[in-house]
């Protein structure tokens, strides 16, 4: 029951209405509880079609058609690595072979002579004129370089400088520089941006143009390639063949453009490094399984497997002494999802040769009571891969292979519109209804809180009254004396007054 004194003041009506409305926002309540047990479900699903989209990834990697798979990855030591290093996909042989590096691949190069700095006779020699000559890189079109001369003191570092400009931003693959060789003289320098005979440098003055005869980057009617001398111009290899890289392999010599090879050995990328003197050995490129590799790659798999397995004990779990239950519990759609990719793991792979691992149990793997896996004898792996480069692969990507069905059961769940998808959207669905019904029930709750209040400002006000009367009351003393000394005064005929 609402009492006079309740309503005395605001703070006091919002707690009457708080308290009068309070078992009609059980139904709010009711659905924001269930709208949050939803969203968490919501998050779960999120959270396990990452942990399957990662552990599909990885399976599907291993059996990639554009790239070598992981599981037969292979590893290429060189005896010398300053001489040459390798880079080995496991397309690669096992076995050794021999390699001696007699010359390495160079970029064509030319420098003009040494010229005077500071001097400006450059300038006013070709003052007025505009100079013209053409750079080819092997068989690549010729480009055309164009310099103008109108400065009397332009010095001759500045004009070496702007023709290194205009060649560095001519679109022809070589780059210019201009180089202090001593304290008191500069050369201009072009070298080609790639190595090799077949990138080797041509030059020509166009027309009367004879800027570069002048530089001594060529001599007026003299074709071909010139040594460069100390202090004159001319190429810094003259011989075509001396920029091409030449090694022997297992014996064989072997002719290249560049020092990085990926053409002689398949699977094989050999890095030129140093050429070795006349009399010195050959050295050695040894191609073997990289089993610690694959062993990084099944540690990789364990983790991701294991992710997904103990989410998915904990989701569809049931602890009844904790009172306790997971977000997926009763779910069948993720208690066979468990139940399956847990039997691929521990199946054999049909397909395979007899005496060959055919189980990821051969391969030192241990599955544990609670369905995860620990890599728990590397010795058996080791033997295990001793006995051919292709037995991991081929229990993970064998037309039967455990990588091969984990990929083909995942996509069921985290494809666009796959079971995961699904659920979302049939959560998502609900939460939307339950938003709806919420609005409804706070428009009425809004609705009858203003009802409420009126009521009780109305009453309030009630009071107020009744409080001015109480006072008006007090202060005439009636209330002060009390009826029966009312009764006590009397007229003088005895009558009561009033």
């Amino acid at each position: 029951m609402i009492g006079i004194s309740s309503i005395s003041s605001q703070p006091s009506i919002d707690i009457l209405v708080e308290n009068l409305l309070a078992k009609e926002r059980k139904p709010v309540d009711d659905l924001k509880s269930k709208k949050s047990s939803l969203s968490s479900r919501l998050s779960v699903y999120n959270d396990l079609k990452t942990k399957l989209n990662n552990l599909k990834d990885l399976v599907s990697g291993f059996a990639s058609v554009t790239s070598p798979s992981k599981l037969s990855a292979k590893v290429g030591v060189s005896s010398n690595e300053e001489v040459f290093t390798a880079d080995v996909t496991s397309e690669a042989v096992s076995g050794v072979h021999s390699i001696f590096v007699s010359q390495l691949a160079k970029k064509d190069a030319v420098v003009s002579k040494r010229i005077n700095p500071d001097d400006t006779t450059g300038a006013q020699y070709y003052n007025g004129k505009t100079e013209q000559f053409k750079i080819t890189v092997g068989n690549k079109d010729p480009v055309t370089i164009s310099i103008s001369f109108n400065d009397l003191n332009e010095t001759n570092k500045e004009i070496l400088e702007r023709i290194a400009s205009e060649i560095n931003n001519s679109g022809a693959d070589v780059t210019a520089s201009v180089v202090n060789d001593t304290a008191d003289t500069v050369r201009l320098s072009i070298i080609s941006n790639e190595s090799g005979s077949n990138n080797q440098l041509y030059f020509e003055n166009v027309g009367s143009s004879d800027l570069l005869d002048i530089l001594e980057i060529t001599k007026s009617g003299q074709t071909g390639r010139f040594a460069s001398t100390d202090t004159g111009g001319g190429y810094i290899e003259v011989d075509p063949d001396k920029l091409n890289a030449v090694f022997e392999l297992n014996g064989i010599q072997i002719v290249k453009y560049k020092n990085e090879i990926d053409d002689v050995l398949k699977g094989v990328t050999i890095k030129l490094l140093k050429a070795q003197k006349d009399g010195e050995s050959p050295e050695t490129l040894t191609i073997t399984l990289d089993k610690d590799e694959i062993k990084k790659e099944l540690e990789n798999f364990i983790n991701d497997y294991n992710e997904i397995i103990k989410f998915l004990n904990e989701k569809t779990g049931v602890e009844p002494s904790l009172n306790k239950r997971g977000e997926l519990a009763g779910d069948f759609t993720f208690l066979n999802l468990k139940f399956d990719i847990r039997g691929i793991i521990s199946g054999y792979v049909d397909g395979i040769e007899d005496g060959y691992p055919k189980r990821l149990t051969d391969l030192g793997i241990k599955i544990e009571r609670d369905g995860t896996l620990t890599l728990d004898d590397a010795d058996e792996l080791n033997e295990a891969l001793d006995k051919g480069s292709s037995v991991v692969a081929d229990i993970f990507n064998g037309e039967n292979g455990i990588g091969t069905k984990i990929d083909a059961l995942l996509e069921d769940f985290v494809s666009t519109g796959g079971k995961i998808d699904n659920n979302k959207k049939a959560i998502n669905r609900q939460i939307d209804s339950i938003d709806d019904r919420i609005e409804s029930y706070n428009t009425r709750l809004y609705i009858k809180e203003l009802a409420l209040r009126k009521q009780l400002a109305e009453m309030q006000k009630m009071l107020s009254v009744l409080n001015s009367q109480q006072i008006m009351l007090q202060n005439s003393g009636f209330l002060n004396t009390g009826i029966s000394g009312y009764l006590n005064y009397s007229t003088g005929t005895g009558g009561l007054y009033y």
